[in-house]
């Protein structure tokens, strides 16, 4: 690496390399000459974080450059480089835990079993050095600004320190917490940051009935533009618009994107009036709901929506830009009224193979587009089969003059 450092700073005829003045004719004739800051810090961006490392032990300057580079996101990979990680992080000199700026902590970097048949709790053993080491990394890591946790509630449950120690964290941008439980609400009831993006994830553990009241007091929400929950109940959600309890939901205004996978329905915009992206996977209760309260207002129109062809009911009669619809199987009136009541710019549709040769299905899409409000322009697919040339098989499918030319 130091021979790299040199080669490109003696060769390089360029405005921004300049001859250090304090060196003598001796070693200005080896070779070290400096490249400007900005540009060591542009070669570092495109640097993997190993090389970056190996870099940042050639000289000072290379260090300044690349340490950004290095601590901008880390993400160790099992326990050892993990328990590694935290007693570099916070003992060390060079690479001290207040530059560090994004940490993700997965389930197998804490021990944890990976998915399989379904989430499992992860319990840590009462002389894992874990919780412990985490708590000491994070109360160093005072300009932290993105953080990814797995197995949270456990952490909490093993180590005190570690709820004081994501309480007091000032700086967050992005916070995810992931395989929560009610310590973890009462954790964040008293965390300080304010982020604009905010994940919350309940995994294996079941959630509350009162979850949405929990979110109505939660502090943290109060500047956060992006929310993502999963596996959230709302079993005390209002079914009916006139049932009391209504009046006691109050909106998120700064919330613009919501995404909810495995979740009960929300009485979207009363909750969302300024929601631009809407993301529901997998969302049911909805055929339950008074369809008034869920109901999207045709007059705001979205910039994306992703959704089920049984969850757009929820959005027929409003304009989106980007339609987005994902299932396991096809419905296809449901769809093709999607289609024609939301006048998306850009669909995408997941085509089972039983769908590809569906004439019938694939006229009420041409139909759709020649409506007189259409405004789809384009059309993407996910298609399982093999198909060499997706342009041969829409022309063979649907033929010149449906296609329009």
């Amino acid at each position: 690496m130091q021979h790299v450092y040199d080669t490109i700073s003696r060769t390089l005829a360029l405005p921004f390399a300049r001859r250090a003045p304090h060196l003598d004719g001796a070693a200005q004739h080896s070779g070290y000459e400096t490249l400007n800051h900005d540009v060591w810090y542009r070669i570092a961006f495109y640097l993997t974080p190993e090389d970056a490392r190996r870099l940042s032990l050639v000289c000072k300057g290379c260090y300044a450059a690349t340490v950004s580079r290095l601590l901008a996101s880390v993400e160790p990979t099992d326990k050892g480089r993990l328990q590694g990680m935290c007693l570099s992080l916070s003992t060390g000199t060079y690479y001290p835990a207040l530059l560090l700026q994004g940490l993700r902590i997965g389930r197998s970097a804490l021990g944890a079993s990976q998915l399989a048949a379904g989430w499992t709790r992860h319990r840590f053993d009462q002389a894992s050095p874990i919780p412990g080491s985490l708590a000491t990394l994070l109360a160093h890591a005072v300009n932290l600004r993105t953080l990814s946790l797995q197995c949270v509630e456990d952490l909490i449950d093993a180590s005190a320190t570690f709820g004081d120690a994501l309480v007091a964290l000032k700086s967050l941008d992005t916070l995810e917490l992931l395989d929560i439980g009610p310590k973890t609400f009462e954790v964040a009831m008293r965390m300080e940051s304010r982020p604009a993006s905010l994940a919350l994830h309940y995994e294996s553990r079941d959630s509350s009935s009162d979850d949405l009241v929990r979110l109505l007091e939660l502090p943290l929400l109060e500047d956060v533009c992006k929310l993502v929950l999963y596996r959230f109940q709302f079993g005390n959600v209002p079914m009916n618009a006139s049932l009391p309890g209504v009046d006691r939901l109050h909106p998120w205004p700064n919330v613009k994107e919501l995404r909810l996978s495995f979740c009960s329905w929300l009485p979207f915009y009363h909750l969302f009036p300024n929601l631009r992206v809407l993301s529901l996977w997998r969302v049911w209760r909805m055929a339950d709901a008074d369809i008034s309260i869920v109901t999207w207002p045709p007059n705001v129109p979205l910039q994306r929506a992703t959704v089920d062809p049984h969850n757009v009911r929820c959005l027929l009669g409003t304009p989106v830009h980007f339609l987005d619809l994902k299932s396991y199987f096809l419905d296809e009136e449901a769809t093709l009224r999607a289609v024609q009541e939301t006048t998306p710019i850009v669909l995408s549709l997941w085509c089972p193979d039983d769908q590809l040769t569906s004439s019938e299905f694939w006229c009420g899409i041409v139909s759709a587009v020649h409506a007189p409000h259409a405004r789809l322009r384009y059309l993407i697919l996910t298609i399982s089969s093999d198909v060499d040339n997706a342009l041969q098989w829409l022309v063979s499918t649907l033929g010149h003059r449906e296609l329009g030319g």
